[in-house]
């Protein structure tokens, strides 16, 4: 529904939740980065905060957002970013890209840079408060719960250490550890 208003910002978002990926990266991927052959979208190195090479596996929810991403340019209006994916460039283009400027779909200009109008409405309609990063703390916490295991949700959401997945990302609610006591 924010995806007619906002595009590109509302498969970004869905990217972030359906990956527990940052914003900085998700915003960076690319379409050759996209091997539907291997079901991976590959995150290069120098994109990622830890500097080392990661994937996205591609499930069912973010097959759906790369088929969303693929329809875009079908919609009325959304012509020019057909060259994106033509190109292999930005998955996430900016809606500001003109080719009248004569920028080129490779550049840094063309790709997305926030979020944050998208975002807010999202919170407007739905009542989730927070920052786009509470959506990388959910997955890591379902990932954690789903999983059963810090090491195994350490290697699912992109993370070094497994401490730091513990201290900073997996928060118990209070209901669930009194129930669990």
């Amino acid at each position: 529904e924010i995806s007619q208003q906002f595009p590109y910002q509302a498969e970004c978002i869905m990217m972030m939740m359906f990956t527990g990926r940052r914003f900085q990266e998700t915003s960076k991927l690319k379409w050759i980065n996209v091997k539907e052959d291997q079901r991976i979208i590959e995150i290069p190195r120098a994109i990622n905060k830890i500097r080392v090479d990661q994937f996205i596996t591609i499930t069912e929810p973010v097959q759906m957002v790369l088929d969303y991403l693929k329809d875009i340019p079908n919609r009325p209006g959304m012509e020019k970013f057909k060259v994106f994916e033509r190109e292999k460039t930005w998955m996430f283009p900016s809606m500001r890209f003109r080719v009248a400027d004569k920028w080129s779909p490779t550049s840094d200009k063309a790709r997305l840079k926030v979020v944050f109008r998208a975002w807010s409405l999202i919170r407007n309609m739905t009542g989730v408060v927070g920052a786009t990063k509470t959506l990388r703390k959910s997955f890591s916490t379902l990932a954690k719960d789903t999983l059963g295991s810090t090491g195994s949700a350490t290697k699912l959401t992109g993370h070094l250490k497994d401490e730091t997945l513990d201290r900073f990302y997996y928060k118990t609610h209070k209901d669930r550890i009194i129930k669990d006591a």
